[in-house]
């Protein structure tokens, strides 16, 4: 960084500014509730200039707050709607008395005599200038040591601190330099951040955040969302209020707009700006509108996303299909440049409402010479060019492919000799024409497809790469807000940006201005009506970018276009908003848009109802003309809001006249109660697309019937049930008739001896198969190891493979279905049986075709509809006294159809007992014995094909001695038999086992194990299948692990790991790992 940049950077980031306040901002999401009085906020003492509440992305305002206690009074807003409300607020009530509460108790034996209150407000003289800052953490050494896995060190420290440094100056944060490169999973509504790290200092004046930190920036006319490493700060002195940044971003912000698919609730594929699916969402940026509405993320609400793999899957509460609008915002990591982002905004308060406001923010890419190279460096240095292409197959005589008729070939058994070959490393590529498979020996590779059939596949690869050259993007604005009357209002802004597409070379940017202006009249009329007119116009240049959104998400919906408007466009608004006091709202709109060469008129009338029995009611008409065709949409809401039971009828119809039209039908009602809530209804669509002539063609008729269900108590049943079923008849010859479900279903009561707990997930969706892949990383270094004789991979923590799974293949229509319970029989709380307790716990899943319930059990491996049919149940039998006695019995298939080769099928079954004997004080017997049997077939490899049966014993005794010592003597045992390879195998071991724990004073602990066992085989087989004899190996085996953690003092501990196996497969392997940690 330059002196004039870091000169500049101290200036923004510590803007002296001194105000003494003493407040913290919050924001609020509240589901509103109609039937309440009000909403009550999280905090009282609100400052009421800074209260802003939005819905759905815009601003509504309250009839009345509050502000002490922190109500706010709302009208006209729908039942349910999620509120986000911000606001500042004093960090602290006005307190009555201060100190610990038992000072004011009176003294024992004494007359309580009441004090007067002043007393407990006496100050001290002394200054405030003592540090209290309070630190924690640890910091740790670790090494690892294994002859197949090669050795290890690592270390690091994390520290937490929060304090006051000086007067009116607290800190707070998170310190580490440890690296966590994971993300939350997105299937529920808060996330939690693994690996953030901040430094917070914090003055009534000036607020300073480094490390891992959100800026956002929002506005009237702009929103800047960004997740970013390194500093911003906001400040406020007086009139003067603003913020800066300066800070690499961890990624690139995007939106699109995907159109539903007929019966497919997910996955719906987010991509980069340059359409590669090849990239990671940053947990948490994403925002998800459907049809208008704003979606909250959660398996139990609207949607959930996979970050790593970028796709979105909406649940049954929102109802996809092919005329669904889904709008999605949101940053991603393309592994790329990494971005930098620098800003400053700065705002200025005239008078009560008035402010001028500027900003200036650089968004960049970080070149780095050496991982771009000097070759391609060069090319973008000495060309007006932005992307270069590079080939990424190399000759190589071993190559598994050829060059032929301008194709590339897979010839891995070199069928093809007078032919050069190459290695080639296949690129994900929404252009590309190659489709990624898997050979009979499990490898990957690409074969081309033809142009008919690229359509139908979600994943296409080349044999090149477009490398892009790093990019710059500047913009700014002067905003301003002028309230020339208490009735007249006139805001706007004046934006400009800039965009470099190579910075390296001579390329001329782009430049853009846009402008936007907005008149408001207020509250024209009498005390019966109040009239407001407003005129806005938003006009875009030719290059015009800006760093966020700016448009509406339903742009393309309400104007009938195919495309997000995001420059050369020039927008025109009269909107009237005419209130009639106890009757309703009406929204009268004329717009006009021009784009491309386009020109678009439209009219817009919106009604809803004040009375309190129908403020749930509206009625929504646009009209869209540009000369030639036109585009309408109505929608008609009548609902009647009563204590217990709402009736409801909805219509909708829209129409292009030159395309398609639809009508929609509804009717339904809701019941409500203090705990419950049920909502039901039908819904009819009938679609018919433009023919010649003024004639329109049927295309297809939709009935849906819905239900949702809640109920939550104390006690007793709750009940979570959303459920919808699809009937549909089309033109087309396909079956789109479907239902989803999501159920949650709980019971315990108190002093009821049963509970449950009951979840049902039943979805559609359009996916590809899906296949497991191992790959070699080296001995000890993965999870998996190779059986060749079985052509299988066995799981195994000092294997030399790793697995992941890659999607092959089209898409295609699956049915989905999730189903888990859980029961208790507690008969401790009865008087009548005796005293055991029952437990049962059941899975299923099913993916594929032809969804029934009976499928799930199928276990015929050549039903190729089914991608996986998952059944398990385990069900104890407990009985609770000094001889301890558990019985179980458990069921596990497994049917696996991902794999285009073929279906596998795993079946186990294992029924078992557990003892526990005590006698004496301090020693004690336990045997578990379990009986089962397996079965395993594979149509991919029939050599895999294998029956087991058998029996297996673990006899312990335990012994609790003087002096701290734990000691664990046992003989371990079993039989196993069936076939493998089309030969009977008869398999017997025994050995013996060890466990002797010594306790190191009140400082720590030594603990050794040790297995000895034998295993036979009457037949000599030397390999035997995996799940024999809980996978030892054939022959002698010894392994022992030893623990020894010990605490030096309370700040210094240090744990020692030392791992041990001989047998067939291991020779002699030692694996030690040892770790210092300190805490402060």
């Amino acid at each position: 960084m330059s002196d004039n940049n870091f000169k500049l950077v101290i200036l923004f980031l510590f803007f002296p500014i001194f105000i003494n306040c003493m407040t913290i901002s919050v924001k609020d999401s509240i589901t509103y509730d109609s039937d309440s009085e009000y909403i009550k906020l999280s905090n009282d003492f609100i400052i009421e200039s800074t209260l802003k509440i939005t819905l759905n992305d815009s601003v509504i305002y309250p009839i009345y707050a509050v502000l002490i206690e922190g109500k706010i009074f709302l009208n006209n807003i729908p039942q349910n709607s999620l509120l986000i409300i911000e606001y500042d607020c004093l960090k602290k009530n006005i307190p009555y008395i201060v100190g610990p509460k038992w000072k004011d108790f009176p003294t024992l034996d004494t007359l309580n005599i009441s004090e007067d209150l002043e007393e407990h407000f006496e100050k001290s003289s002394a200054p405030d200038t003592i540090q209290t800052i309070f630190s924690s953490g640890s910091l740790f050494r670790s090494l690892s040591l294994s002859p197949y896995g090669g050795s290890d060190f690592q270390g690091g420290v994390q520290m937490e601190l929060n304090g006051r440094i000086l007067k009116n100056i607290n800190i707070s944060g998170v310190l580490t330099d440890q690296n966590f490169p994971l993300q939350d999973e997105g299937n529920t509504q808060d996330l939690r951040d693994f690996d953030n790290v901040f430094l917070k200092v914090q003055h009534p004046n000036i607020e300073l955040d480094a490390g891992d930190i959100d800026y956002k920036y929002s506005d009237k006319f702009n929103t800047i969302n960004r997740k970013l490493e390194g500093l911003k700060n906001e400040f406020q002195f007086k009139k003067w209020s603003g913020s800066s940044v300066y800070a690499n971003s961890k990624g690139q912000f995007h939106f699109i707009q995907i159109k539903g698919r007929d019966g497919d609730q997910g996955p719906y594929q987010l991509v980069g700006k340059d359409g590669n699916r090849d990239i990671a969402i940053l947990s948490g940026t994403e925002q998800v509108w459907v049809n208008g509405e704003k979606a909250i993320r959660g398996k139990n609400y609207d949607y959930t996303i996979d970050y790593s793999l970028s796709e979105i899957y909406f649940t049954s509460r929102k109802l996809i299909d092919f005329d669904t609008d889904i709008f999605i915002e949101y940053q991603y990591s393309d592994f790329q440049y990494q971005k930098g982002l620098r800003g400053i905004t700065l705002r200025n308060n005239i008078g009560n409402s008035s402010y001028l406001s500027l900003g200036f923010f650089d968004e960049f890419d970080q070149l780095n010479q050496i991982d771009l190279g000097s070759e391609k460096f060069n090319t973008f240095f000495n060309n007006d060019i932005s992307e270069v292409i590079v080939s990424t197959a190399l000759p190589d005589s071993t190559g598994d492919y050829i060059f032929f008729d301008s194709i590339y070939v897979y010839d891995p058994y070199k069928s093809y000799i007078d032919f050069s070959r190459y290695q080639i490393r296949f690129v994900l590529d929404p252009e590309g024409n190659y489709l990624r498979k898997i050979s009979d020996e499990n490898k990957i590779y690409y074969d081309a497809i033809g142009e008919s059939d690229i359509s139908e596949v979600g994943e296409l690869y080349s044999p090149y790469r477009i490398i892009t050259s790093p990019v710059s993007q500047q913009f700014g604005k002067a905003q301003f807000n002028l309230n020339i009357h208490e009735r007249l209002r006139i805001e706007g802004q004046l934006s400009g940006s800039r965009l470099n597409k190579n910075i390296i070379g001579n390329y001329n940017p782009s430049n853009g201005i846009s402008h936007f202006v907005n008149i408001h009249i207020d509250t024209i009329g009498s005390g019966l009506f109040k009239l407001k007119l407003s005129y806005k116009n938003q006009k875009r240049g030719k290059e015009y970018l800006p760093l966020g959104r700016e448009q509406e998400v339903m742009q393309t919906r309400l104007w009938n276009i195919d495309k997000i408007i995001l420059k050369n466009s020039d927008e025109h608004y009269l909107q009237t908003n005419f209130v009639i006091e106890k009757l309703g709202t009406s929204d009268l709109e004329f717009a006009k848009l021009t784009y491309d060469n386009k020109s678009l008129k439209r009219f817009r009338f919106y009604q809803s109802l004040s009375h309190i029995d129908y403020n749930n009611s509206f009625i929504d008409f646009t009209h869209v003309d540009n000369t030639r065709e036109y585009f309408y949409r109505a929608l008609v809401n009548l609902e009647r809001n009563r204590p217990h039971i709402s009736p409801n009828i909805s219509f909708i119809s829209e129409q292009h006249n030159l395309d398609h039209r639809f009508q929609k039908t509804g009717v339904g009602f809701k019941i409500k109660s203090k705990d419950s809530y049920i909502g039901s209804g039908l819904e009819q669509r009938i679609d018919e697309e433009y023919e010649i002539g003024n004639n329109w063609s049927f295309i297809s008729k939709d009935l849906i019937a819905y239900t949702d269900i809640s109920r939550n108590s104390e006690e007793g049943w709750k009940k979570n049930i959303s459920f919808k079923q699809r009937i549909k008849k089309s033109n087309v010859n396909q079956n789109y008739n479907y239902s989803l479900l999501d159920l949650d279903l709980s019971w315990k009561k108190r002093n009821s001896p049963f509970s449950c707990f009951i979840n049902l997930n039943k979805e559609e969706n359009l996916s590809q198969n899906r296949t497991v892949i191992y790959e070699y990383v080296g001995p000890g270094l993965g999870n998996y190891r190779y059986d060749s004789d079985l052509n299988t991979y066995v799981y195994d923590l000092n294997g030399d493979y790793v697995s992941f799974t890659i999607n092959i293949g089209k898409r295609s229509p699956k049915t989905n279905f999730l189903g888990s319970q859980r029961f208790t029989i507690d008969l401790f709380k009865n008087n009548i049986f005796p005293l055991m307790i029952i437990k049962s716990q059941n899975t299923q899943e099913f993916k594929g075709k032809s969804f029934s319930l009976s499928k799930i059990g199928e276990t015929n491996i050549l039903d190729t509809d089914i991608s996986k049919a998952f059944l398990f149940s385990r069900n104890e039998i407990i009985i609770p006294n000094s001889k301890f006695a558990m019985i179980w019995f458990q069921y596990k298939k497994n049917l696996e159809g991902h794999d285009p080769r073929g279906n596998n099928i795993k079946i186990d079954k294992e029924i078992g007992m557990e003892n526990i004997l005590k006698f004496l004080d301090n020693s004690s017997f336990k045997n578990n014995i379990n009986v089962h049997d397996y079965s395993i077939d594979s149509k991919v490899y029939p050599e895999r094909k294998r029956d087991i049966f058998g029996f297996w014993n673990d006899f312990t005794w335990q012994i609790k001695l003087k002096y701290k010592i734990d000691v664990l003597l046992g003989l371990i045992s079993g039989v196993d038999k069936g076939i493998v390879y089309g030969k009977s195998f008869n398999a017997k071991g025994i050995g013996i086992k060890s466990n002797i724990i010594f306790y190191l004073k009140q400082n720590g602990r030594f603990q050794t194990e040790v297995a000895f066992i034998n295993v036979v085989e009457e037949n000599n087989f030397a390999i035997l299948p995996p799940e024999v004899l809980k996978g030892y190996a054939y022959g002698q085996s010894l392994k022992t692990n030893s623990r020894l953690q010990y605490l030096l003092n309370q700040s210094l501990s240090f744990n020692l790991n030392l791992n041990t196996i001989n047998d067939m497969r291991y020779k002699n392997m030692i694996t030690l790992q040892g770790e210092v940690r300190a805490y402060f």
